[in-house]
């Protein structure tokens, strides 16, 4: 199992923590013996990645049209301002850890312990 297909599926049980095997095909239309065997690593098609992404994001066009753009940017880019965008994305993540952490004072101190 790649590492790509392996970061989807944790994102989709992640999302969907109590989903069964009827939950995966009703939200993605991948048949239940295709996602059994998907599940337990054989080799993802584009078209089921494509069809979990979507089940993962909802119909949210602002996420779609960031993640679209983010695949023509490793398509375009070179390495150096690929890296340059991860790093400013990580920030931004960081620094909206710490704002929820000053809104849930509670969480850090659940984190520390």
């Amino acid at each position: 199992m790649t590492t790509l297909q392996e970061s989807i599926l944790n994102q989709y049980r992640e999302t969907f923590p109590n989903d069964k095997l009827k939950d995966y095909c009703a939200k993605t239309g991948i048949q239940i013996t295709r996602i059994h065997r998907v599940l337990n690593g054989a080799e993802m098609k584009l078209s089921e990645f494509e069809a979990i992404e979507k089940a993962i994001q909802g119909d949210d066009p602002i996420t779609e049209d960031f993640i679209k753009t983010a695949f023509k940017c490793i398509k375009k880019l070179n390495s150096k301002k690929i890296s340059e965008y991860k790093n400013q994305m990580n920030h931004a993540l960081k620094l909206a850890t710490m704002t929820e952490l000053q809104v849930q004072p509670q969480l850090f101190e659940m984190r520390l312990a």
